[in-house]
């Protein structure tokens, strides 16, 4: 064996080590074991296979060589190991994009095999599934765009790690579409003059009539309304066409969320 072909069977030999720990990690948090399972189909038919990280890895391992702590400059074997687990981070994030660019473009096959959104094992086995699976996935999704746009103007900057700045950015976010529907014609006209201004005055002036509108009530309001739609469209599920502990656990992943 070659230096070559002993570089990238030590780089391949690293991700079922990273796999074995992200399922332990799963497992913990109380998934299912069809969750579990699908999980790991997932992550073993969509990682491994590129041709990227090799390059990385090289490029990693000379940072190394050149910045090495080490007293005669060499590179450990816990450098090393670090360095291939900084490519397969890599190579994680790029199975992430391929499989959403898969289903972007309708594409039949990746890396020589078939696209994970068009295998069974990507849990869509009909049409009566992949259309429930819709139903409570769609006001989901909503739900925490909502709850996003929510965050960026009521959340606290030291808990959601940012200050944010929709309405700077003149986005068209849940709580100004909210706010245009309340607003008094007075009112309307404050938030045109001032929204979508950089000008830290301009934003004030925006949460002052979120204020008197009591934006935060309405979303609280809307918030639970919507968390128990979701519930009870989950609840209607047959668990012989989907398992509802699912869709359970992203529910309350993000409800009441607070970053």
């Amino acid at each position: 064996m070659d230096s070559k072909e002993k570089a990238i069977k030590e780089f391949e030999d690293v991700f079922p080590i990273l796999a074995e720990e992200f399922l332990d990690s799963i497992q913990s948090r109380s998934f299912s074991s069809e969750a579990v399972e699908w999980i790991k189909k997932n992550i073993f038919h969509n990682v491994p296979g590129g041709n990227r990280s090799i390059s990385l890895f090289k490029g990693i391992v000379i940072w190394l060589v050149r910045y090495s702590k080490t007293i005669d400059g060499k590179v450990t074997e816990e450098e090393l190991f670090k360095a291939r687990i900084l490519g397969w981070c890599v190579e994680w994030l790029q199975a992430f994009f391929l499989v959403a660019d898969d289903i972007m473009d309708s594409s039949l096959t990746r890396r020589g095999n078939k696209c994970w959104y068009k295998m069974a094992s990507a849990g869509i086995k009909n049409e009566i599934a992949f259309q429930k699976a819709k139903d409570i996935l769609l006001p989901l999704g909503e739900y925490f765009q909502i709850q996003d746009d929510y965050l960026d103007c009521f959340g606290l900057p030291e808990i959601i790690g940012k200050i944010g700045t929709d309405i700077e950015d003149n986005k068209c976010s849940w709580c100004i579409n909210k706010a245009l529907l309340l607003a008094t014609p007075e009112q309307r006209k404050i938030l045109e003059e001032n929204y979508g201004r950089k000008n830290p005055q301009n934003v004030a002036e925006v949460k002052k009539i979120y204020k008197k509108l009591e934006i935060e009530k309405e979303y609280k309001a809307y918030e639970e309304e919507s968390f128990a739609h979701i519930n009870g469209l989950i609840s209607q599920l047959d668990e012989s066409i989907l398992k509802k502990d699912v869709f359970v656990t992203f529910a309350n992943k993000i409800y009441k969320r607070n970053k």
